[in-house]
Parts: structure tokens; C-alpha cells; sequence
């Protein structure tokens, strides 16, 4: 059975963040996990920040810096510079790379073996 994970945003315009919870429905049928949006930054299982803006790109090094067990995922048409266990999505948001990213991540937040041999 899989498991509800959430996945909170940041620095998203309100066209993307439309589109992510529309795709985010379409992990309803993955058996690793059912992906669920959420306003609470504390609580996710995972944090997508758009790094195409300066407050983003701040803030994706703000995320790493907190050492939680969270997943962090970069979102921009580049990211150079990464740390490797940030998780990167390219612009724009297409709903097969998001459901491969998430996989990922649900890889890394359940010790499966889906996130063995990505990255």
C-alpha cells in the first residue's frame, strides 16, 4: 500500500502551483506513494522551491543548510552549483519528469529501492 507523502512549495507562481496539483494527482496510482500538497513547510516530506528567483535561490540553500529530513527538489531552467542530494526539476513543469523527481524523492523518505541507480 503506498504511502501519503506531502510535498509543500515555494517561490512558485500561481500558474505552476495550479499545475503542480493537478500532476500531483496522478501519483494516486503509483504503488510507492500518493503525493499530497500542503501549506505547512514543518510537516512536508518534501519541498519544491523555484530557483529561478533570488528568493529561491536563497532559500534552496537555506533548505539544505537545515540538515532535516526533508527532500529538497530545485526547480529552474538551471541549476549549477547543487548540492548532489537536492533533487533538480527543469522548467517547465511537465507532469512525466514531476512523477520521476517524486519517485525519487519517495525512494530516498522510504529506503525503497525505486531511487537505486538515479540521480
Amino acid at each position: 500500500m503506498p504511502q501519503t507523502l506531502q510535498l509543500f512549495s515555494s517561490q512558485l507562481s500561481v500558474s505552476n502551483l495550479l499545475t503542480l496539483k493537478i500532476f500531483l494527482g496522478l501519483t494516486k496510482t503509483d504503488r510507492l506513494a500518493v503525493w499530497e500538497y500542503t501549506d505547512n513547510a514543518e510537516t512536508a516530506a518534501a519541498v519544491l522551491i523555484d530557483t529561478d528567483t533570488p528568493e529561491g535561490n536563497s532559500q534552496i540553500k537555506e533548505w539544505v543548510n537545515r540538515k532535516k529530513p526533508q527532500v529538497v527538489i530545485a526547480f529552474g531552467n538551471s541549476n549549477p552549483g547543487l548540492p548532489s542530494d537536492v533533487l533538480s526539476l527543469s522548467r517547465p513543469l511537465r507532469s512525466a519528469e514531476l512523477l520521476a523527481v517524486l519517485q525519487q524523492a519517495a525512494g530516498r523518505l522510504t529506503g525503497s529501492s525505486a531511487d537505486k541507480g538515479r540521480g
